[in-house]
């Protein structure tokens, strides 16, 4: 079976030029649903795509260990530490079971000499179904932000 099309030069810019008119209306009414022309952001936030839209944060304060938790949904795992003198540090692990967890971040000061004390913040992507725990010698805060 063979298909051929013939389009002469003048139907092909026509076209074309049909087709731009079409993108850029399709454009300008995702640029802004309201029809004002000012959108409070350029595009769209993530709460107007349909399936990525953002839960609410859930902190955990710790101080040493977490328990092994496991998430129930995709999300992201913010753990945020002062470290102020060597030796401290903050271990994030992550493994498809509760038993096979392995290190995924570390942060740590390995000596203080002539430095201050400083906060460190780490982001992490965990997976649905997926454990996660926080090891640290320190006291700690973390959130965990659910994608929907």
């Amino acid at each position: 079976m063979k298909i051929k099309v013939n389009i002469n030069k003048k139907r092909f810019f026509i076209l074309l030029a049909t087709m731009f008119v079409i993108g850029g209306g399709l454009f300008a009414y995702a640029y802004t649903t309201d029809g004002s022309g000012n959108p409070a952001i350029m595009g769209h936030s993530a709460d107007e795509v349909e399936g990525a839209g953002f839960g609410q944060f859930m902190e955990i304060i710790g101080t040493q260990k977490s328990s092994i938790n496991l998430a129930e949904t995709d999300g992201f795992l913010i753990v945020k530490a002062y470290l102020a003198c060597c030796g401290n540090y903050v271990s994030i692990s992550e493994g498809e079971t509760d038993t096979s967890l392995v290190q995924v971040a570390k942060m740590f000061v390995l000596d203080s000499r002539g430095r201050s004390a400083h906060e460190n913040t780490v982001t992490i992507p965990i997976s649905k179904g997926n454990y996660w725990k926080i090891e640290s010698n320190i006291g700690f805060t973390a959130f965990w932000k659910p994608i929907n």
